[in-house]
């Protein structure tokens, strides 16, 4: 194993606030943080997320695909099986919705 967070499994890592929650209902919500820049793990679990979201919340799904293709163009370390079928759906999606 390469590191201790493999022995791990999920635990609490990050405070995470939330900026625009007047009313409090989100207060005991949960989040999940993910790393771009140094886990090989976000740009395919984004792009599962924006697949997810892409008919209910199309400009989410627009947002996040520009930031998955900026991902990408600097992604060092990061297998081409992670990456690789992602790069091209990316590309895809990116002049998909420049359109």
């Amino acid at each position: 194993m390469k590191d201790k967070d493999q022995k791990r499994g999920a635990y609490k890592k990050y405070e995470v606030t939330r900026l625009n929650d007047p009313d409090g209902k989100q207060k005991e919500c949960e989040y999940y943080v993910l790393d771009w820049k140094h886990d090989k793990f976000t740009i395919p679990a984004m792009i599962a997320y924006a697949n997810a979201c892409e008919k209910e919340y199309p400009l989410l799904a627009r947002d996040i695909n520009k930031q998955i293709s900026e991902a990408i163009k600097k992604a060092e370390g990061i297998p081409d099986s992670l990456i690789g079928m992602d790069r091209a759906y990316t590309e895809n999606e990116m002049k998909n919705s420049q359109r």
